[in-house]
């Protein structure tokens, strides 16, 4: 036996040790650790035996790049790390010290390396995948009838639409326009003040026939583009499914809350950048692909917070990848971006829309500071007099929810403006207690967003509240949903309340961005890598929320992620002679 084999042999056999610890340490008491070690061993040595043979590069004909290379054992570790703190953020940050912090270590180690193993198996035994069953097409009237018809049947279920909280502060808006406030999306605002109070007389109907409508069209043109960049049966009825049937969608369709119409815009953004990345921006000379372009990103802009995100970290990436129109290009990004610099920068302030409140861009650091006072952390007696004089500490122990900060913005007893009229000396106190509180700002944050990198989380994606149909100030009519028969079954059904939370894992936003990353993995095997800059439209949302957590955070903010990821699949299993063809 050589050298090399027994290098080979101690590195599993100790690889395999490291990740029977990490999946005991994480699932199971230590106590029994030691009855669990030597089975969970072998079964690891035999796992990667065969999922080194399955994923073996020269059985597959892989030439393995070095961006996969690198990028691979990034998502391998960001994965290792997610599934270490799902479970438990309590456990995994409470002993950051001595041998806590090396038993967190060694979990991650496991758990990356174990993941490692199995993403690369996944990723080079999909490097030989195609989606081409010929040109297979459903034409666009129908495939629009198909997602039309199936959201109004969702909305007759759900008749006369869901609302939330947000919606109805929006409402209010609308029915005296001098509080308009930029706190909401202001278009969005205005198309409810269009649709609900001007041409709906406070009835909701007509918005929402217009956002299904809008939705429907949407996703026929991402269906249509994704036919003609696989010409695949399967895939394309598989997407029908997903976009048409999907209950997510159905429910996005008919809820007023705009995250659902903002994902819509996300995807629209993202099929169109696809053509000009495939075609090296030749798809702009085109009036049609222009327009939009432009009216995808001007959606995505316009109607979350972090849209400028979105755009400005795929659009500045995408400009590099272009060698012929990068003029023409550049010309579609900037106006988009000077448009909305002077809807927020001139036409909001002339026109009296009130700015949004400080505190609402401060939840992550507010959120921490309160589960340091929570927990009684090491707080000097200067910086409790500050913490006391925005909110009591009796009401902060009262109060503080681990996964949103309303409860303790919207007390009576919190004063934001002590925040705002001293930024600075805020941010001076909010570091300081990071230095003497570490644990305490980790796991407040990591739970916080557990619902953006945990798999395994219960997403809150869908949200039902018990709405009047009508807004204005008069006394309402009673509408009942229109197929009252249904309407219960096929709410259980999207609350999966009495199944397996298996099925949460469905619609969990940080399986889709997991998923997006491995696909990218194949992209760059195909040497496809160029591609990257439209992956960033799924990213960027998550690092934005991921910097900036909305309150009382939900799956739907990541919604977009999730509507993107057929167009990723297409992108990465469509056949080079397609990719000709779209090029």
């Amino acid at each position: 036996m050589d050298r090399s084999t027994i290098k080979k042999g101690a590195f599993s056999l100790l690889s395999a040790v490291i990740c029977s610890y990490s999946c005991c340490s994480l699932f199971t008491d230590f106590s029994i650790f030691g009855a669990l070690t030597f089975p969970l061993t072998l079964i690891f040595l035999y796992l990667f035996k065969k999922l080194r043979e399955t994923s073996d590069p020269l059985r597959t004909g892989a030439e393995i790049p070095k961006s996969y290379s690198v990028i691979l054992p990034i998502v391998s570790v960001l994965f290792g790390f997610c599934i270490s703190v799902s479970g438990g953020v309590e456990k995994f940050f409470g002993g950051m010290n001595g041998l806590g912090l090396l038993r967190a270590a060694v979990q991650v180690c496991g758990i990356s390396y174990l993941s490692f193993v199995f993403f690369r198996a996944v990723t080079l035994s999909a490097f030989g995948k195609s989606f081409c069953d010929g040109k297979f097409r459903i034409k666009p009237v129908f495939l629009f009838l198909i997602t039309f018809i199936c959201f109004i049947f969702y909305y007759l279920c759900l008749f006369p639409g869901m609302l939330n909280p947000d919606n109805f502060a929006q409402l209010y808006q609308c029915e005296d326009l001098s509080t308009l406030s930029n706190h909401h999306p202001v278009l969005h605002t205005m198309l409810l003040y269009l649709f609900v109070i001007r041409l709906g007389h406070g009835s909701p109907v007509l918005y929402f026939l217009f956002q299904i409508a809008v939705i429907s069209l949407i996703f026929t043109y991402a269906l249509n583009k994704l036919q003609i960049l696989t010409g695949s049966k399967l895939f394309v009825l598989a997407c029908i499914l997903f976009y048409a049937v999907f209950p997510l969608n159905g429910y996005g369709a008919s809820s007023m809350t705009k995250d659902y119409l903002f994902g819509a815009f996300c995807l629209l953004y993202a099929v169109c950048l696809s053509d000009i990345l495939l075609s090296k921006g030749e798809a702009l000379k085109k009036p049609s692909s222009l327009i939009l372009f432009i009216v995808g990103a001007l959606g995505t802009l316009f109607l979350r917070n972090n849209g400028f995100m979105i755009v400005l970290l795929s659009g500045i990436p995408a400009i590099f990848m272009l060698r012929r129109c990068r003029v023409r290009f550049i010309s579609a990004v900037s106006a988009t971006v000077l448009i909305f610099a002077l809807a927020v920068a001139v036409i909001y302030p002339a026109l009296g829309i009130i700015k949004s409140e400080t505190v609402e861009s401060l939840g992550v650091p507010i959120q921490q500071m309160m589960y340091t006072v929570k927990e009684d952390g090491n707080i000097s007696p200067e910086d409790s007099e500050y913490l006391q004089s925005i909110i009591p500490k009796e009401t902060v122990k009262e109060e503080y929810d681990p996964y949103t900060v309303d409860p303790i913005k919207f007390s009576d007893d919190f004063n934001g403006e002590v925040i705002s009229n001293d930024i600075p000396r805020f941010f001076v106190t909010w570091l300081r207690l990071l230095i003497h509180n570490p644990s305490e700002y980790f796991i407040s944050y990591f739970r916080l967003s557990e619902m953006l990198w945990d798999p395994f989380v219960e997403c809150g994606m869908l949200e039902s509240h018990t709405v009047s149909p009508h807004f204005t100030k008069s006394q309402p009519r009673p509408l009942i949903p229109i197929l009252p028969g249904i309407i219960q079954s096929v709410v259980d059904v999207w609350q999966f309340s009495d199944l397996s939370a298996v099925f949460h894992f469905v619609w969990n936003p940080a399986v889709y961005l997991f998923a997006s990353f491995l696909l990218f993995a194949v992209c760059l095997l195909k040497k496809r890598g160029r591609l990257w800059p439209l992956f960033m439209v799924s990213w960027s949302i998550w690092i934005s929320l991921m910097l900036a957590i909305p309150a009382a955070l939900a799956g739907r903010y990541t919604y977009g992620v999730i509507l993107c990821l057929p167009l990723y699949a297409a992108l990465t299993f469509k056949t080079e002679e397609r990719e000709t063809e779209n090029g």
